[in-house]
């Protein structure tokens, strides 16, 4: 079920942030490797890391409170 609900916020994100977000984590490429690969800035791949993990965080959150609530009313 967890897997479930990962998938439905990387669902969410956009192309490029699905790439960036999967080279690094599945593929397992540095923020160098992945700036080379797709020819853009070491920066430009943190940044999109960092507002990737937090969209995702937040989501997830999202969805346990709404769960939570659900439960009490």
């Amino acid at each position: 079920e967890k897997d479930d609900l990962f998938r439905q916020a990387f669902e969410k994100l956009s192309p490029h942030k699905k790439v960036i977000f999967h080279l690094s984590r599945n593929e397992g490429l540095s923020h160098e490797q992945i700036a080379d690969k797709l020819r853009i800035s070491k920066n430009t791949v943190k940044n999109h890391l960092v507002s990737t993990l937090r969209f995702i965080r937040a989501y997830l959150e999202r969805l346990a409170v709404f769960a939570i609530f659900s439960i009490f009313f």
